[in-house]
Parts: C-alpha cells; sequence; structure tokens
C-alpha cells in the first residue's frame, strides 16, 4: 500500500475545489493516508456518484488514515486518496463502505501527489454505483448554498401577500394564485437561476436581520 503524509483535506458532501473552501470549514489535518492509482473513468465515477466499494478494498484501507491530533492513535476508519496521474480526490466511506464525504486538495499538495502517481502501479478497484448524484458543474460553492438557502426559506412562506410581493418583484406581475406563483419561481430558479436568484435571496436576508 502507498501513503501521503501530512496533507490538509476538507471533507464535505459536495466536491469543492481548494479555492471554494470556506474559514469555516472543518478541515482535517491528515498524518498519512493510503493512496491508489485508478483509471481515469473510474476516478471520473466516483467523484460523482455515491458508490459502494467492495470487501477486498475496504480491508485494505481500513484504519490505515491517520490524523493528527492529541491522541496518538487517532485513525479514519475508512479513507483513501484516489489518483489517475491527472488529478487527486480522496474519499471518505462508512463502515458498509459506501462514500459519505469527498474533498479535494490545496494545489501545491495535490501537485506533490501526482508526482508519487507518476511512480506506482495502477490498481483495479471493485466499486457499485449505488446513487447518481446531480451535479452542477457551472455553479460556484456560494452560488449552491445560495440556491439551497433560498428553496428553504421559499419553503417556510406561508403569507400569500409576502408570496404575491415576491412574484412582483421576481417578474414585474401580478399573480393571486399561491400554486403558481410558487411553481414559477421554482421553476425559474432551476433554469434561469441568475435572473431572479439575487432578488430572492437579498430579501430573506434582510428580512432574517428584521427578525
Amino acid at each position: 500500500m502507498n501513503y501521503i503524509y501530512d496533507v490538509l483535506l476538507n471533507y464535505n458532501k459536495n466536491l469543492y475545489e481548494f479555492y471554494e473552501w470556506n474559514l469555516s470549514d472543518n478541515i482535517t489535518h491528515i498524518r498519512k493516508i493510503p493512496l491508489l492509482k485508478i483509471k481515469s473513468s473510474s476516478l471520473l465515477t466516483i467523484k460523482n456518484n455515491k458508490i459502494k466499494i467492495g470487501d477486498e478494498l475496504k480491508e485494505q484501507i481500513k484504519n490505515k488514515t491517520e490524523i493528527f491530533s492529541k491522541n496518538k492513535n487517532n485513525y479514519d476508519s475508512y479513507s483513501c486518496l484516489f489518483c489517475d496521474g491527472m488529478e487527486a480526490v480522496a474519499i471518505a466511506f462508512d463502515n458498509d463502505g459506501i462514500s459519505i464525504f469527498k474533498s479535494k486538495m490545496l494545489i501545491d499538495e495535490e501537485m506533490e501527489v501526482l508526482e508519487v502517481c507518476d511512480r506506482i502501479v495502477e490498481k483495479e478497484i471493485t466499486y457499485n454505483v449505488i446513487k447518481e448524484e446531480i451535479l452542477k458543474p457551472f455553479k460556484t460553492r456560494f452560488e449552491l448554498e445560495k440556491d439551497s438557502y433560498i428553496k428553504k426559506e421559499i419553503k417556510k412562506i406561508n403569507d400569500i401577500e409576502k408570496l404575491k410581493y415576491l412574484y412582483y418583484e421576481c417578474f414585474n406581475e401580478i399573480e393571486q394564485d399561491k400554486n403558481i406563483i410558487l411553481s414559477r419561481i421554482n421553476d425559474e430558479l432551476n433554469n434561469s437561476w441568475d435572473e431572479i436568484s439575487n432578488i430572492l435571496y437579498d430579501f430573506f436576508k434582510l428580512t432574517s436581520i428584521k427578525k
């Protein structure tokens, strides 16, 4: 088993590039982590889907990742760094071998991993895709979080007058039907997000401050 030492990882459900990491993120300082070189097609699948790895790989990586901690033996049960020679992605798995968190790397640390990857043998790994994840490649992390916030706040609104006001602000039209209002706003967010997102986001932020 090959290992990479002394790197920072930012595990999240979504895969964020290093320049989208937030100061509030829970960054994990890794003492060592297993490294596997795999095919680019496999890495692409692993990045973009929830997968379940085979028992053989799960046992190979079990308790092999060590985290810098006050405790001498602080291990991450199942995690691994996958690389195809062009990109490196860390994946954390649950006890059933199902991927739960992903992380990209800092650019300088990833470059070091790529250099190591050039010198190791590519491995075949066994896994199954158990859930295809919806990707939004043209949205930044902030836009994705903004999108989630807006949709969550819209669901909370029971006041029809407030919904009518939002509808008018978004489309410069008057609408009385609650179902039509919600349907068009959600449809617009899904298809022409930039057109109304700032209006809605600013409204919800302002009203939350007033509370």
